[in-house]
């Protein structure tokens, strides 16, 4: 969602698939382990990767009859990755993303820079300015604010917030193929909210076009691919409070899914400051414990799950009815649990 703590945002857990045993790795391993179960041909083997994609934490799993091809599908996925993080890694000074943000312009950029900074804009028209990546302005002030007053007072925050105001919107930004400018001197912006789930778009495409129809890929959000005749892939939507509790079991096949939640980073747990900012109020909104957004693409699914955490439900109910294929499911501070259709 923002930038320079590591988020852990996605409260998702019990990755598995209905017809398969898979082994966990630590972070960083890749190993081959036999899949076994019903609907599961023998020999063929699943290939796991485990590391960290902007931030988050990424897994992989690759089911292939040749485990040879597999590992070469590995190489070019973890490639992708970084020509991805490259274009927008808050974490890198030369990442495109950086370079726009110091120099308020880029002019030299792969076309997946412009597709999603599109794709952006069609988030923030869709969710009428709820998905905002200007928010990056309330990130870095409170977030300076606080190294230099770590107890601040919510109003003395508050004011801070009210003093860059005027960086915030996303109107006026220029969108071309070859340019890109900022419509304010010290604008910045932040793609976290949208950026895992296209590299997992880009990553999914990437393996659809070497031949893969089985794999779950997760580079922040998660996407899983299923040949016909498979059970769909159960994953789990863990409970804020608990991550050893499940809220609730979705079946995936051949979709995608996202997770937003407000414990997932802190600023300041004093002032229970998180990481999801609302650009209407200027302030972090802790409205929903959970957020969960399933669609056709992990972009759309990450824009959304993004964008509803500071949405009223009436209106993401209003939103949902513009879109096909897509539900959300909310928990809120009262534990409240609602699934929207």
């Amino acid at each position: 969602m923002n930038t320079h703590f590591q988020t852990k945002r996605r409260q998702i857990i019990g990755l598995f698939c209905t017809s398969a045993v898979l082994s966990q790795l630590p972070l960083a391993a890749m190993a081959s382990s036999r899949a076994v179960g019903a609907g599961l041909v023998s020999d063929i083997e699943v290939l796991e990767w485990r590391g960290i994609a902007l931030g988050a934490d990424a897994q992989l799993k690759i089911y292939h009859e040749d485990q040879q091809e597999a590992q070469r599908l590995l190489k070019a996925v973890l490639h992708e990755v970084e020509r991805q993080e490259q274009l927008f890694s808050l974490y890198r000074d030369d990442s495109v993303l950086s370079r726009l943000n110091s120099d308020g312009e880029v002019r030299d950029f792969a076309h997946d820079f412009y597709w999603l900074m599109s794709l952006a804009d069609e988030h923030v028209k869709l969710t009428q300015g709820a998905f905002d990546p200007t928010v990056q302005i309330l990130w870095e002030t409170y977030r300076d604010f606080l190294m230099t007053q770590p107890k601040a007072t919510p109003e003395m925050l508050l004011g801070e917030a009210q003093r860059v105001k005027y960086l915030l919107g996303w109107e006026g930004i220029q969108l071309a193929p070859d340019y890109i400018r900022l419509a304010k001197p010290g604008q910045a912006i932040t793609l976290n909210g949208i950026a895992q789930g296209f590299i997992t778009d880009r990553v999914t495409a990437l393996l659809q076009q070497q031949g893969v129809d089985h794999a779950l890929i997760n580079m922040g959000e998660i996407r899983g691919l299923l040949p016909a005749g498979q059970e769909a892939w159960r994953l789990g939507i863990s409970d804020p409070d608990d991550a050893q509790k499940l809220l609730h079991q979705l079946s995936l096949a051949n979709q995608a899914m996202a997770t937003s939640s407000a414990k997932g980073t802190f600023l300041s747990y004093e002032n229970n400051i998180g990481h999801i900012f609302n650009p209407a109020t200027l302030q972090s909104d802790d409205r929903y414990l959970s957020v969960t957004v399933v669609a056709n693409t992990a972009t759309q699914a990450d824009a959304l799950a993004t964008a509803f955490s500071v949405m009223p439900l009436a209106v993401i109910k209003e939103t949902l009815k513009q879109l096909s294929g897509v539900e959300a499911y909310v928990l809120n501070q009262d534990r409240q649990w609602y699934e929207l259709m």
